[in-house]
């Protein structure tokens, strides 16, 4: 018997779109809200990038606003990171996450694992600088550091936005990605290269940072994912 209108059945996934679009545009409002109050710091932020001369950083700055606006430009990326790799594994037939409880906790697990790799890399960032530089060279280069990884976060929105909302060739979003973090590696090498290069042991320092900071966190945050989708699984 005809039972009136009953409206339109949930198609699958449909549940863990909408989750997925509201988490991005949670971070976006958030930091469209960031960027309209500070933008003379994100301009800033991006002079920091290059400069190689000794110079007050918004970084540096202990004004509670700059803090917050610090803390977030830091986090973006590791939270967008952790998106992108769920959507990935999610259109790669990887994840079958459908109910928004496991979509939580597979976001959150991925994330938390991003963000152990990026502490990881902090603790040996802090090791080499006291090591093999002054503390004054580390906070230096600290402050472009911080500018180079948060201006790579905001450029992540564009990978982010293409998986979530365009839905085709799903691998132009994925080479982009790549192609920004090698862009963003080159940076900080770069910025590691003119503050701490010393031209007698400059070969030394190179290979140093580039297996000690490059290939084996990396290899590190890959058998950590592999170990945690199965965990999952």
């Amino acid at each position: 018997m005809f039972e009136g209108y009953v409206g339109i059945h949930l198609w699958d996934g449909q549940q863990t779109d909408d989750l997925l679009v509201s988490f991005l545009l949670i971070l976006l409002t958030i930091f469209a809200i960031f960027f309209r109050y500070n933008i003379h710091l994100f301009m800033k932020m991006i002079r920091n990038i290059w400069s190689v001369k000794k110079r007050e950083s918004l970084f540096e700055t202990p004004v509670k606003k700059n803090q917050f606006f610090h803390t977030f430009m830091l986090l973006q990326p590791i939270l967008l990171c952790g998106l992108i790799l769920f959507v990935f594994l999610r259109e790669s037939g990887y994840s079958q996450a459908e109910n928004i409880h496991k979509i939580i906790y597979e976001i959150s697990c991925y994330t938390a694992a991003i963000a152990l790799y990026f502490l990881f890399k902090q603790f040996f960032y802090f090791v080499l600088g006291m090591v093999f530089g002054d503390s004054e060279k580390y906070q230096w280069w600290k402050t472009g550091y911080d500018a180079i990884i948060s201006i790579w976060g905001t450029t992540l929105y564009i990978p982010a936005i293409w998986l979530i909302f365009v839905g085709i060739d799903r691998m132009i979003p994925i080479i982009l990605f790549v192609t920004l973090f090698i862009l963003c590696r080159f940076a900080i090498i770069y910025k590691i290269m003119r503050i701490f290069y010393i031209k007698n042991k400059g070969l030394f320092y190179i290979s140093l940072y580039l297996c000690g900071q490059e290939i084996v966190p990396l290899f590190f945050l890959y058998k950590g994912i592999i170990y945690l989708y199965n965990f999952i699984d």
